[in-house]
Order: C-alpha cells, then sequence, then structure tokens
C-alpha cells in the first residue's frame, strides 16, 4: 500500500512471496495482516521481494518517498561513488 497522508493509502503492486517463503510464513503463525514490511526490488524476476517486517513504522511511506526511492534504484550507483564516499571522513564521528 502507498500512503497518499489524508487521502489514505493506495494500492501500490504486488509482493511475491515464492513456495519456500509462504512455508516459512505459515510455519511462523505471525500475523502478516495491517504491519508494515520492507521490500526489495529483484531486476532479474521484476518483483518485490519481503525483507523483514517493520514494526517500528505504524505506516508504509509515503508516496513521494516511494517516487524517491523508486527512481534511485533506476538511476543505480557507480562503483566510484561508493569508493569516493566510504573513503570519506564521517560526518557523525566528529
Amino acid at each position: 500500500m502507498l500512503n497518499r497522508g489524508r487521502a489514505g493509502e493506495v494500492f501500490f503492486d504486488l509482493l511475491d512471496i515464492d513456495d519456500d517463503d509462504w512455508e516459512r510464513a505459515v510455519a511462523s503463525e505471525e500475523q502478516w495482516d495491517n504491519r508494515v514490511v520492507e521490500v526489495v526490488w529483484e531486476p532479474d524476476s521484476a518483483r518485490w521481494r519481503m525483507l523483514r517486517f517493520r514494526d517500528d513504522k505504524r505506516e508504509g511511506n509515503y508516496e513521494t518517498v516511494v517516487e524517491a526511492v523508486i527512481q534511485s534504484i533506476r538511476d543505480g550507483v557507480l562503483e566510484e561513488t561508493v569508493r569516493s564516499a566510504s573513503a570519506a571522513p564521517s560526518l557523525l564521528c566528529s
């Protein structure tokens, strides 16, 4: 579901769950309804796959956040950018 604030939630896309993941979910006996999940896009299979439940969040991401994440997935990242960022001194450690 996609969070549109006061307009409520709207359908965004399907979550693909393979047979093994489904069996593990059933065996865990965890409630899936009304929970936020973190997903990852798998371009080779063109599907969203669940990573984990996000019990620290009460609502899914707002529409503009989802759009920004989708755009960053499309843009990708250059190896050089990652290397230069990892070599830069951290601002958090000052």
